[in-house]
Protein backbone atom coordinates (compact mmCIF):
# COMPACT_ATOMS: atom_id res chain seq x y z
CA UNK A 1 0.00 0.00 0.00
CA UNK A 2 2.90 2.67 0.69
CA UNK A 3 4.60 1.65 -2.34
CA UNK A 4 1.18 2.50 -4.55
CA UNK A 5 0.74 5.73 -2.43
CA UNK A 6 4.29 6.73 -3.13
CA UNK A 7 3.96 6.12 -7.10
CA UNK A 8 0.53 7.97 -7.28
CA UNK A 9 2.50 10.86 -5.75
CA UNK A 10 5.50 10.90 -8.06
CA UNK A 11 2.87 10.66 -10.89
CA UNK A 12 2.94 13.71 -13.02
CA UNK A 13 0.19 16.05 -12.91
CA UNK A 14 -2.32 16.77 -15.85
CA UNK A 15 -2.41 19.68 -17.18
CA UNK A 16 -6.26 20.34 -18.64
CA UNK A 17 -6.79 20.38 -22.18
CA UNK A 18 -6.07 23.77 -24.53
CA UNK A 19 -9.79 24.42 -25.19
CA UNK A 20 -10.68 24.70 -21.34
CA UNK A 21 -7.61 27.04 -20.74
CA UNK A 22 -8.63 29.38 -23.61
CA UNK A 23 -12.10 28.85 -22.15
CA UNK A 24 -11.13 30.17 -18.51
CA UNK A 25 -9.15 32.79 -19.81
CA UNK A 26 -12.33 34.48 -22.04
CA UNK A 27 -14.29 33.90 -18.33
CA UNK A 28 -11.64 36.06 -16.92
CA UNK A 29 -11.67 38.74 -19.24
CA UNK A 30 -10.98 41.99 -17.71
CA UNK A 31 -10.90 41.00 -13.86
CA UNK A 32 -7.90 38.48 -15.25
CA UNK A 33 -6.30 41.75 -16.63
CA UNK A 34 -7.05 43.83 -13.35
CA UNK A 35 -5.32 41.82 -11.49
CA UNK A 36 -2.71 41.63 -13.92
CA UNK A 37 -2.49 45.17 -13.43
CA UNK A 38 -2.34 45.28 -9.86
CA UNK A 39 0.66 43.23 -9.48
CA UNK A 40 2.21 45.30 -11.84
CA UNK A 41 1.93 48.42 -9.83
CA UNK A 42 0.79 47.42 -6.51
CA UNK A 43 -0.94 49.46 -3.43
CA UNK A 44 1.13 52.21 -2.19
CA UNK A 45 2.43 51.73 1.38
CA UNK A 46 0.34 53.25 4.34
CA UNK A 47 3.20 55.28 5.10
CA UNK A 48 4.28 56.71 2.01
CA UNK A 49 5.90 60.62 2.48
CA UNK A 50 4.25 61.60 -1.01
CA UNK A 51 1.29 64.23 -0.21
CA UNK A 52 -2.35 62.72 0.59
CA UNK A 53 -3.90 64.66 -2.44
CA UNK A 54 -1.41 62.83 -4.83
CA UNK A 55 -2.05 60.03 -3.72
CA UNK A 56 -5.59 60.14 -3.89
CA UNK A 57 -5.42 61.02 -7.07
CA UNK A 58 -3.04 57.97 -7.96
CA UNK A 59 -5.81 55.75 -7.13
CA UNK A 60 -8.54 57.11 -8.97
CA UNK A 61 -5.83 56.84 -12.07
CA UNK A 62 -4.75 53.07 -10.82
CA UNK A 63 -7.15 51.12 -13.44
CA UNK A 64 -6.72 53.47 -16.29
CA UNK A 65 -5.38 51.31 -18.77
CA UNK A 66 -4.37 52.92 -22.38
CA UNK A 67 -2.67 56.02 -20.96
CA UNK A 68 0.14 57.35 -23.73
CA UNK A 69 3.61 57.89 -22.01
CA UNK A 70 6.50 59.71 -23.06
CA UNK A 71 9.77 58.12 -23.16
CA UNK A 72 12.44 60.00 -20.82
CA UNK A 73 15.94 58.82 -21.45
CA UNK A 74 18.62 58.67 -18.63
CA UNK A 75 21.80 57.83 -19.19
CA UNK A 76 24.80 55.70 -18.25
CA UNK A 77 23.76 53.24 -15.68
CA UNK A 78 25.09 49.79 -14.11
CA UNK A 79 24.30 47.20 -15.63
CA UNK A 80 22.98 49.00 -19.02
CA UNK A 81 24.70 51.69 -21.02
CA UNK A 82 20.91 53.52 -21.39
CA UNK A 83 18.27 53.78 -19.33
CA UNK A 84 14.76 54.51 -20.34
CA UNK A 85 11.95 56.37 -17.71
CA UNK A 86 8.45 56.40 -18.63
CA UNK A 87 6.40 59.71 -17.82
CA UNK A 88 2.68 59.12 -17.64
CA UNK A 89 1.78 62.89 -18.74
CA UNK A 90 -1.73 62.71 -17.81
CA UNK A 91 -1.38 60.69 -15.02
CA UNK A 92 1.21 62.31 -13.36
CA UNK A 93 3.56 59.67 -12.64
CA UNK A 94 7.13 58.90 -13.65
CA UNK A 95 8.62 55.74 -14.29
CA UNK A 96 12.18 56.20 -12.92
CA UNK A 97 13.15 52.86 -12.51
CA UNK A 98 16.89 53.27 -11.18
CA UNK A 99 17.33 56.45 -12.64
CA UNK A 100 16.21 58.67 -9.81
CA UNK A 101 15.91 56.60 -6.20
CA UNK A 102 14.86 58.06 -2.81
CA UNK A 103 17.68 57.51 -0.72
CA UNK A 104 21.10 56.15 -2.38
CA UNK A 105 22.46 57.57 -5.81
CA UNK A 106 22.78 54.85 -8.87
CA UNK A 107 25.75 53.24 -9.88
CA UNK A 108 27.07 55.15 -12.56
CA UNK A 109 30.13 53.52 -13.66
CA UNK A 110 32.73 53.94 -16.90
CA UNK A 111 33.19 50.46 -18.23
CA UNK A 112 36.47 48.75 -19.69
CA UNK A 113 34.54 49.08 -23.01
CA UNK A 114 34.43 52.46 -23.30
CA UNK A 115 37.62 53.99 -21.31
CA UNK A 116 37.35 57.48 -22.95
CA UNK A 117 33.51 58.03 -22.57
CA UNK A 118 32.01 60.32 -20.13
CA UNK A 119 28.98 58.52 -18.11
CA UNK A 120 28.82 60.76 -15.20
CA UNK A 121 29.31 63.59 -17.75
CA UNK A 122 26.00 62.01 -19.32
CA UNK A 123 24.55 61.40 -15.73
CA UNK A 124 24.48 65.19 -15.20
CA UNK A 125 23.18 66.44 -18.59
CA UNK A 126 20.08 63.48 -18.04
CA UNK A 127 19.52 65.17 -14.63
CA UNK A 128 19.23 68.66 -16.46
CA UNK A 129 16.48 67.21 -18.80
CA UNK A 130 14.43 65.47 -15.94
CA UNK A 131 14.20 68.67 -14.52
CA UNK A 132 12.08 70.08 -17.42
CA UNK A 133 9.84 67.47 -15.57
CA UNK A 134 6.60 69.20 -13.54
CA UNK A 135 8.37 68.82 -9.93
CA UNK A 136 5.25 67.49 -8.34
CA UNK A 137 4.70 64.26 -10.12
CA UNK A 138 4.47 60.75 -8.15
CA UNK A 139 8.33 59.02 -8.77
CA UNK A 140 8.13 55.48 -8.94
CA UNK A 141 11.71 54.26 -8.10
CA UNK A 142 13.05 51.27 -9.13
CA UNK A 143 13.96 50.48 -5.60
CA UNK A 144 12.09 52.16 -2.46
CA UNK A 145 8.84 53.27 -2.19
CA UNK A 146 6.87 55.94 -4.36
CA UNK A 147 7.81 59.40 -3.67
CA UNK A 148 7.19 62.83 -4.14
CA UNK A 149 9.69 65.64 -5.03
CA UNK A 150 11.35 65.03 -8.22
CA UNK A 151 12.86 68.31 -8.58
CA UNK A 152 14.31 68.32 -4.56
CA UNK A 153 16.08 64.31 -5.53
CA UNK A 154 17.55 65.73 -8.43
CA UNK A 155 18.92 68.55 -7.01
CA UNK A 156 19.98 66.29 -4.01
CA UNK A 157 21.58 63.57 -6.39
CA UNK A 158 23.66 66.28 -8.80
CA UNK A 159 24.59 68.26 -5.39
CA UNK A 160 26.32 65.16 -4.27
CA UNK A 161 28.37 64.22 -6.86
CA UNK A 162 29.69 67.44 -7.68
CA UNK A 163 30.79 67.66 -4.19
CA UNK A 164 32.77 64.30 -4.27
CA UNK A 165 34.36 65.59 -7.34
CA UNK A 166 35.41 68.39 -5.62
CA UNK A 167 36.60 66.34 -2.59
CA UNK A 168 38.25 64.07 -5.11
CA UNK A 169 40.31 66.53 -6.88
CA UNK A 170 41.62 67.83 -4.16
CA UNK A 171 42.52 63.95 -2.80
CA UNK A 172 44.41 63.92 -6.20
CA UNK A 173 47.51 66.08 -5.15
CA UNK A 174 49.47 63.10 -5.04
CA UNK A 175 49.12 60.80 -7.89
CA UNK A 176 46.21 57.84 -6.95
CA UNK A 177 44.51 55.10 -8.74
CA UNK A 178 40.70 54.27 -8.61
CA UNK A 179 40.69 51.76 -5.79
CA UNK A 180 43.02 54.63 -3.99
CA UNK A 181 40.10 57.00 -4.01
CA UNK A 182 37.26 54.53 -2.51
CA UNK A 183 37.90 56.59 0.77
CA UNK A 184 37.04 59.27 -0.39
CA UNK A 185 33.90 58.67 -2.30
CA UNK A 186 31.94 55.94 -0.52
CA UNK A 187 30.88 55.93 3.30
CA UNK A 188 31.00 52.03 3.77
CA UNK A 189 34.13 49.83 3.39
CA UNK A 190 34.15 47.95 0.07
CA UNK A 191 34.14 44.72 -0.37
CA UNK A 192 34.36 42.06 -2.72
CA UNK A 193 30.70 41.98 -2.77
CA UNK A 194 30.89 45.35 -4.32
CA UNK A 195 34.38 45.65 -5.71
CA UNK A 196 33.33 46.20 -9.20
CA UNK A 197 30.80 48.31 -8.73
CA UNK A 198 32.63 50.71 -7.11
CA UNK A 199 35.86 50.51 -9.49
CA UNK A 200 33.71 51.40 -12.34
CA UNK A 201 32.55 54.52 -10.00
CA UNK A 202 35.47 55.46 -9.04
CA UNK A 203 36.40 55.74 -12.72
CA UNK A 204 33.86 57.60 -13.94
CA UNK A 205 34.62 60.01 -11.29
CA UNK A 206 38.22 60.13 -12.12
CA UNK A 207 37.06 60.37 -15.91
CA UNK A 208 35.12 63.63 -15.67
CA UNK A 209 37.67 65.50 -13.39
CA UNK A 210 39.77 64.83 -16.69
CA UNK A 211 37.02 65.86 -19.01
CA UNK A 212 36.50 69.26 -16.68
CA UNK A 213 40.49 69.62 -17.04
CA UNK A 214 41.20 69.33 -13.70
CA UNK A 215 43.12 65.81 -13.55
CA UNK A 216 45.57 64.04 -15.97
CA UNK A 217 45.79 60.55 -16.53
CA UNK A 218 48.98 58.29 -16.52
CA UNK A 219 49.51 54.73 -17.61
CA UNK A 220 52.62 53.16 -16.03
CA UNK A 221 52.72 49.36 -16.17
CA UNK A 222 49.59 48.83 -17.41
CA UNK A 223 48.15 50.72 -14.39
CA UNK A 224 46.31 53.94 -14.68
CA UNK A 225 47.01 57.04 -12.24
CA UNK A 226 45.49 60.20 -11.79
CA UNK A 227 46.68 63.46 -10.50
CA UNK A 228 45.49 67.29 -10.19
CA UNK A 229 45.81 68.87 -13.12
Amino acid sequence: MADRAHASRRRPRLRPPRNARLLARRRLGRRTDRSRHRQGLGRLPKDHHAAPAQLHAHRRRRHAHHRRARLARGNRLRPLPEHACLYDEAGGILIAGDQVLPRISPNVSLGVTEPNADPLGEWFASIAKLKTLPADLLVLPGHGDPFAGLHTRLDAMDREHRERLNELAVFLAEPRRAVDCFGRLFRRAIGPDVLGMATGEALAHLRRLEVEGRATRETHDGVWWWRAA
